[in-house]
């Protein structure tokens, strides 16, 4: 019988225990290793999956972005074609402003000119009135040098005896 301190004593292991006990071990080993790369495969059909997905996403994303894009560069040709007719008529514009200043300068011109002869002729038709009231001033001293001659004559005659 055996004491505690020595070892306990173990039937002999045979060739087809150390087989059996191999292959068991590797099964479980074989087990083992299949349920972790079905894990990693499930794992990886899911990033794969959730990868696709992203990708159609962005697909999707891509096209309305592409559209989108269009549409702004076709609003954009048209923005362009509304700005150079706006330069056009802006020059057409400058153009245009540039004549009627010409137009301005001539008719400030002239107005100089009709004022000048206005005060001329507001000048000569002064001038005509003095004149006239002179001469109506000299008729009247003349009518009256006229109407005192004739007073004279008229008290002449009446001293004259006959």
């Amino acid at each position: 019988m055996p004491t505690l301190s020595s070892p306990p004593i173990l039937p002999p292991i045979t060739i087809r225990d150390s087989y059996q006990v191999l292959r068991t071990e590797y099964q479980k080993q074989q087990v083992e290793h299949t349920r972790v790369h079905e894990m990693e495969q499930s794992s990886l059909r899911g990033d794969f999956d959730a990868l696709l997905q992203r990708n159609r996403s962005s697909d999707t994303l891509i096209e309305a972005l592409q559209a989108h894009i269009a549409s702004y560069e076709e609003q954009n040709r048209d923005l362009q074609v509304r700005l150079q007719a706006c330069e056009e008529r802006l020059e057409s514009s400058e153009e245009a402003n540039r004549r009627l200043q010409v137009c301005l300068q001539v008719c400030e011109e002239e107005n100089r000119r009709s004022d000048a002869c206005h005060w001329s002729a507001e000048n000569d038709l002064q001038d005509s009135l003095d004149d006239k009231r002179g001469l109506h001033a000299r008729l009247r001293a003349e009518e009256s040098l006229l109407q005192g001659s004739s007073a004279e004559t008229q008290q002449s005659e009446d001293a004259l005896p006959w």
